[in-house]
């Protein structure tokens, strides 16, 4: 009887410190920050206090940084853009993918659009949403070794976006 609750006890242990079992240990509200809202003309976006708002140096119309990571916002207008008047959110996705370089499928997640793209040791979270007169890109990017952690946080973030 005592070797196999000692088993039992060390068959967890195993599984837990491995990462192999099926408990997926998320960021504590230490590292990822309390809830925060961002607004800017047009969007409101739910991060955390982790988060800072700084000038883009690349002309993101966002752009927040966080120690663990960072949101890039974009905002395509009709009347600046006025091929894209008229697309579907999937187009304007496809559009935006391609003309980035990247090659993955779109992905659909209940309301959500997206795609996930790795760089230089980054992973990129791009979700996409349509306005009254803008399409918006978000990307949420963090390093590659930490993407397993943190895409629950950014899925969550990115459903809680809002546009006009």
């Amino acid at each position: 009887m005592k070797r196999i609750f000692v088993l039992t006890v060390c068959l967890t242990l195993v599984f837990c410190l491995s990462g192999c079992g099926f408990i997926q240990f998320m960021p504590s509200a230490e590292v990822i920050g309390e809830s925060k809202t961002f607004e800017k003309d047009g969007i409101k976006l739910l991060l955390t206090d982790a988060y800072e708002e700084q000038v883009s140096e690349v002309g993101f119309y966002g752009y927040y940084v966080a120690d663990f990571g960072a949101v890039m916002v974009e905002r395509t207008t009709f009347e600046e853009y006025p091929e894209y008047n008229g697309q579907t959110l999937d187009q304007f996705a496809e559009a935006y993918r391609d003309d980035n370089g990247h090659s993955m499928a779109i992905e659909h997640d209940d309301e959500l659009v997206y795609y996930v793209a790795e760089k230089g040791g980054r992973t990129y979270y791009v979700f996409f949403y349509v306005g009254t007169d803008s399409f918006w890109t978000v990307q949420y990017a963090c390093y590659t070794k930490d993407a397993p952690t943190l895409e629950f946080t950014f899925m969550l973030f990115a459903a809680a976006v809002e546009v006009e």
